[in-house]
């Protein structure tokens, strides 16, 4: 790794690349069944207590409100929401669940970062080979505001990783870094075509909520 530090390689390139083969490994061999039960956490059964919540309220049917990390967003109204775990940088998540393993999940990762002008001064193109190298392939890259607050992202497949076909967005507000991540697992293209204007709908409904996003 050239730019980023240890602490969010690790992340990028760890948590969020490994989350989709965690998500499935309980049910690898069972191929008729879906992945995660609709109404089961998956992520909590290795745990009898169920973790502490973030201080996360709704104001709408759909639309979250992070009072720690200081974001709003609004997650499709027939997706699944769910906390994090305690050990899991991820501030929140939905989920939505498609028969033969299929689904699709919305991560909203939040990391501290030492020095934010280090991650603004990569291309997009250079995130995504900081963070994958060649364990997946770049589909599409740039950079766009959400809202008002300037984003990087880089569209990706991860044929290895079940298949999955995944969009990241990156934005930074008061010294952290903001991963806005859609993935879409086992379906293929098609399923992710499907899915895709729900993830980005999502993703750009993200907001700060103290002032502007910045660099």
């Amino acid at each position: 790794m050239r730019r980023w530090s240890p602490i969010i390689f690790a992340v990028v390139a760890v948590l969020l690349f490994r989350l989709p083969e965690i998500l499935l490994r309980r049910n690898v061999d069972q191929k008729l069944r879906e992945i995660i039960p609709p109404k089961k956490d998956s992520l909590d059964t290795n745990s009898k207590t169920k973790p502490a919540q973030r201080p996360v309220t709704s104001n709408s049917a759909s639309r979250y409100e992070d009072k720690e990390n200081g974001f709003s967003i609004e997650f499709p109204p027939d997706w699944t929401i769910k906390h994090a775990l305690s050990n899991e940088p991820i501030a929140i998540k939905a989920v939505r669940y498609g028969s033969d393993n299929r689904f699709a999940a919305i991560n909203i990762y939040v990391q501290e970062a030492d020095d934010i002008a280090v991650f603004w001064r990569m291309t997009p193109k250079e995130w995504f080979e900081d963070s994958f190298g060649d364990e997946a392939t770049l589909i599409a890259s740039g950079r766009e505001k959400i809202g008002p607050s300037d984003a990087m992202w880089f569209e990706m497949h991860a044929p290895k990783q079940n298949g999955a076909y995944s969009v990241a967005y990156g934005v930074t507000s008061n010294g952290k870094i903001f991963l806005l991540y859609g993935t879409a697992v086992v379906g293929g293209e098609a399923w992710y075509r499907e899915n895709k204007p729900h993830l980005l709908r999502a993703i750009r409904s993200f907001r700060f909520l103290r002032g502007d996003g910045v660099k």
